[in-house]
């Protein structure tokens, strides 16, 4: 065993005793791999210098630039990640996975290497979801009102700990499902096997817990004779509820959505046929905190320049911060020139995982902004003859009661007076 995680709220036993009924269930997922249309790929070429440049599709430029240091025993300033593009991750390429061959290769040979997986060898030694065990006990009473949890979840991570540890505490949280019931007991292990190393895909931990909550809440509801959406409503956490861990949690939306989706699906004509129906479940998943950087620069022609550490995985998210930027700067979208994912040239970024990108960096891109506006307004009111608290940015342009002025004409005139 590689970790061991726990919630403990309340007194399960307390809880058992409350309950009319308990129910009793053991669910398996099998091992998975994310299936990317690219396989993982790098190319490394060392300088006289000693620097190694290593072009990779990975999700982590950064982490896979501080493994590279160890493993090739050379400072992190000593090796470049660039990132060209992903053909697709889902968490599959979140690890190092061929650089540090492509860069042990290239020093010995003295010329540039290209490594390429063929799909064989990515179903053989990539980095699969974890397949699972889990075991679930629950009590509930007769009108369907949760008085206790206990389940614990076997990850299957293969012969090293991979990203086994942290996806078996995860993996408590998603345990206990966004219900309120106040008796838990909820146990994650990540066990050692004779397998392949495991990874991450898409939500690590969260598909199998969820998947065993939400069909052990279906069991349920057709055996207390409760329509499945109102069990899930009867029970779901709402605005101001304690969290399993203890957050307070807010901007709460679940009923409204459940609501909203039983709705377009046609829920009270769930069973339409023989052998036909419809589905409905629900689940909650955390948000991967970490850094970003961004730096931001008006162009003398108007245009944006922005630049993060980010990578675009196929999701949008840097689309998405670009957007952000555009409407802080009062400019088009397709102003906006995006430079990314260079541990050279660019801010450090946490990395493409856990649903973060477009929160993380469409904050730096806030905070940027807010900074180039102090200095923009500063310049134009001293062109425009008006207080800096009279401006706004509106249409590429600082606009005043009585004037205006183009971001490019401020950009132009700051860099001629080098102001950076």
């Amino acid at each position: 065993m590689c970790n061991r995680a726990r919630i403990v709220v309340g007194d399960v036993e307390r809880g058992w005793a409350e309950a009319d009924r308990i129910f009793e269930h053991r669910f398996t997922t099998a091992m998975v791999h994310q299936g990317y249309t690219e396989p993982r790929a790098a190319v490394a070429s060392w300088d006289s210098s000693g620097q190694v440049t290593v072009w990779s599709n990975t999700q982590l430029p950064f982490d896979v630039q501080s493994t590279l240091a160890e493993i090739l025993a050379i400072a992190p300033s000593k090796i470049r990640v660039i990132v060209p593009g992903v053909g697709g991750g889902f968490g599959g390429k979140l690890r190092v996975g061929v650089e540090h061959f492509a860069a042990l290769l290239a020093k010995k040979s003295g010329r540039p290497v290209k490594i390429m997986t063929t799909g064989e060898e990515e179903l053989t030694a990539a980095y699969p979801r974890q397949g699972t065990l889990i075991e679930l006990k629950t009590g509930v009473t007769r009108d369907g009102r949760l008085t206790a949890r206990q389940g614990r979840i076997y990850f299957d991570t293969g012969a090293f700990a991979g990203s086994g540890p942290g996806v078996a505490s995860v993996a408590t949280m998603v345990l206990a499902g966004p219900y309120r019931t106040p008796n838990l007991f909820l146990e994650g292990y990540a066990v050692y096997t004779n397998k392949t190393n495991c990874g991450s895909y898409r939500a690590p931990s969260g598909p199998q817990a969820n998947f065993a909550v939400e069909s052990q809440m279906d069991i349920i509801a057709d055996a207390l004779g409760i329509d499945p959406l109102d069990l899930r409503l009867r029970n779901i956490v709402r605005e101001g509820d304690e969290g399993p861990t203890g957050q307070v949690l807010t901007a709460v939306g679940l009923e409204e959505c459940l609501l909203r989706a039983a709705d377009a699906i046609g829920w009270k004509d769930r069973r339409p046929a023989p052998g036909r129906g419809k589905g409905i479940a629900c689940g909650w998943w955390t948000t991967t905190g970490g850094s970003s950087g961004v730096y931001v620069k008006i162009n003398p022609d108007g245009t944006v320049a922005l630049n993060t550490g980010a990578v675009e995985i196929g999701t949008g998210a840097l689309t998405g911060a670009a957007q952000v930027l555009a409407e802080e700067l009062g400019v088009d979208l397709t102003d906006i020139n995006v430079v990314s994912a260079d541990t050279f040239s660019t801010p450090f970024d946490f990395g493409a995982q856990g649903s973060r990108t477009a929160f993380a960096v469409g904050n730096a891109c806030r905070a940027a902004a807010a900074d180039l506006r102090r200095v923009l307004f500063a310049q134009a009111a001293l062109l425009l003859g008006v207080s800096e608290d009279a401006l706004a940015l509106r249409d590429k342009h600082v606009v005043g009661p009585e004037g205006r002025v183009s971001l490019a004409d401020l950009a132009r005139q700051s860099q001629m007076a080098g102001a950076g």
